[in-house]
């Protein structure tokens, strides 16, 4: 695989400065964000499924910069790693769907309304990778993806309450 930027990643911005400018993307970028996703997991549950999907998930993005395709593979094994997640947390619950999970932890009070809505809206994402009806080409994925990723911040806390609770 080569270790250059794989050149897709060229049309994204790093973020903001604090006069509000466009920074560049990089790896150092995709590096952080990976970083504190790792602070996501409690070191006790380190090696439960949810974690290591949640790693693997990690790896898979930060390996992106150089083969922009693993983007969507890193999305999609984020996302099962959360359902994994709620699924060790109501393991009652075998037959329950991804969406009637996070209905169920909104109203246990383990999302917020607003982290629940962003959740939902990665799990139907994620149900449209998983479970393709047409091929999602180019930028309609990108799109989604960094809608989502985009919003990371608000869902952080609350992922990290689900994962300290299990």
């Amino acid at each position: 695989m080569s270790q250059t930027l794989d050149p897709r990643w060229k049309h994204f911005s790093g973020g903001l400065t604090a006069d509000g400018c466009l920074l560049p993307m990089s790896f150092e970028v995709l590096k952080k964000h990976c970083e504190e996703w790792a602070d996501l997991v409690p070191y006790s549950l380190i090696e439960s499924t949810p974690a290591l999907l949640l790693n693997k998930a990690r790896s898979l993005y930060m390996q992106s910069w150089f083969n922009y395709d693993f983007l969507a593979v890193a999305v999609l094994l984020g996302f099962q790693a959360l359902e994994s997640a709620f699924r060790c947390y109501y393991s009652n619950n075998k037959k329950t769907s991804f969406m009637g999970l996070v209905n169920k932890a909104r109203s246990d009070g383990i999302l917020s309304d607003d982290m629940a809505d962003e959740i939902k809206t990665g799990v139907m994402l994620r149900n449209l990778f998983s479970h393709p009806t047409t091929g999602m080409e180019g930028s309609c994925q990108v799109t989604n993806i960094f809608l989502l990723l985009e919003n990371k911040a608000n869902c952080n806390s609350g992922i990290r309450g689900l994962f300290t609770t299990l």
